[in-house]
């Protein structure tokens, strides 16, 4: 047990070395590099890649009383069933399902409305790469068919690169 430890303790990670999509640790024995499928850091503001964070916090942001931590994209929820955010440098789009009441509760990256309909149940998750969402129809009396309020905002929109394409000036 006590050699677990202080190997452990020689393993430091190298932020210099993060990407999308890896941690990289430096040992006694050199640099050993951990690879997950999707995202795990973001790139901030001065370019740095830093660790996502999805834990729902509280917000200043009018008609919002949550967002997520850090991430490269913003997810903006309300304390009572109402419109959610999803915005990015791009642009954003807000969404609200209709006739949807009822206070929410947070817990960790989700927050979740009971009964925000007749035997329906919200819930919002804020993951490292999009927001998931999920109804839960809690009996056959449920509706059967739920409406959307939906509204988009273009930012400020990047051109993209191709790669057999030059950049146009």
């Amino acid at each position: 047990v006590e050699g677990a430890r202080s190997g452990s303790a020689k393993k430091r990670e190298v932020p210099s070395r993060r990407n999308r999509n890896s941690k990289t640790y430096k040992e006694s024995t050199g640099y050993v590099t951990e690879i997950f499928p999707g995202a795990i850091n973001y790139q901030n503001a001065t370019g740095d890649w830093v660790p996502i964070d999805n834990t729902l916090v509280g917000t200043r942001a009018a008609g919002f009383a949550y967002r997520n931590k850090a991430n490269s994209f913003s997810v903006y929820l309300p304390d009572s069933a109402g419109t959610v955010r999803f915005a990015t440098a791009s642009g954003s789009v807000d969404f609200s399902l209709i006739g949807a009441t009822g206070k929410g509760s947070v817990r960790a990256d989700t927050a979740t409305y009971r009964n925000v309909l007749p035997g329906v149940d919200l819930a919002y998750s804020a993951l490292n790469e999009d927001l998931k969402e999920n109804l839960t129809l809690d009996h056959f009396a449920s509706p059967h068919s739920l409406s959307y309020d939906l509204q988009t905002r273009v930012g400020h929109l990047a051109r993209p690169t191709l790669p057999d394409r030059p950049r146009p000036p």
